[in-house]
């Protein structure tokens, strides 16, 4: 009987360390492979237009695939607490590198502008008249003060695929207060410092092929002079 009596304590005490044991584990913080990972997106408002009411140009524009700078070619959230250290979020990410979320964008905003007769990827780009080459330079949270900032830059160049000539390229860079010292208030600064990028290339595009239309006009009208003379 006694033996019985002992036999069923013990079990019972087992059990409940077991219980125990699990309970304990359950309340361990999860392995760095099990952690929820924030993932954020691009998504700034696009600019429309005043007055875009269709196609102002005769151009057809290819958009090629925008290419990043190394250590911004992958999803990582790039933060910096001193210059020329690139340090990674460790729970947050891009939805999609930063530079292959920049296409959609860069069309979308394109299209609001309204100066091209029409938009192509660039596996269309034999049936386009121009074509804008974009590379991510910079897109990063810097905490060099009390408060954090975003700084984005872009480098663009369209080319003239008729006549094989650049027609001009250019750098764009803005800087973005963040509203919170942590990613989420990153992310809200990178979309409006995107936004006013896009609308500066857009018009960067308009502007350039509008001078350099000018400029062939004044040489055909030299050339033309010369031929009467």
């Amino acid at each position: 009987m006694k033996k019985t009596a002992t036999h069923c304590i013990t079990r019972a005490a087992l059990s409940m360390a077991a219980a125990l044991l699990l309970s304990a584990c359950s309340l361990l913080p999860a392995p760095d492979n099990e952690r929820v990972v924030e993932t954020y997106t691009l998504s700034p408002s696009i600019e429309q237009k005043a007055g875009a009411h269709g196609a102002t140009g005769s151009e057809v524009l290819a958009l090629s695939k925008p290419a990043a700078a190394p250590g911004y070619d992958s999803t990582d959230m790039v933060y910096l607490v001193r210059p020329y250290q690139l340090q990674r979020f460790a729970g947050s990410r891009w939805v999609r590198p930063p530079a292959e979320m920049l296409a959609p964008l860069l069309m979308q905003q394109l299209a609001a502008d309204g100066y091209y007769r029409a938009l192509v990827p660039a596996a269309l780009a034999s049936v386009a008249d121009q074509r804008l080459d974009v590379t991510l330079l910079t897109l990063q949270q810097e905490f060099f003060d009390t408060s954090s900032r975003v700084r984005v830059s872009l480098q663009v160049q369209l080319v003239d695929l008729r006549r094989r000539r650049v027609l001009a390229t250019e750098t764009f860079t803005e800087q973005e207060p963040a509203p919170d010292n942590d990613p989420y208030g990153g992310v809200v600064a990178a979309n409006r410092a995107i936004g006013r990028i896009l609308t500066r290339v857009a018009a960067f595009c308009r502007e350039s092929e509008v001078r350099s239309q000018r400029t062939e006009d004044r040489g055909q009208g030299t050339g033309a002079e010369r031929r009467v003379r």
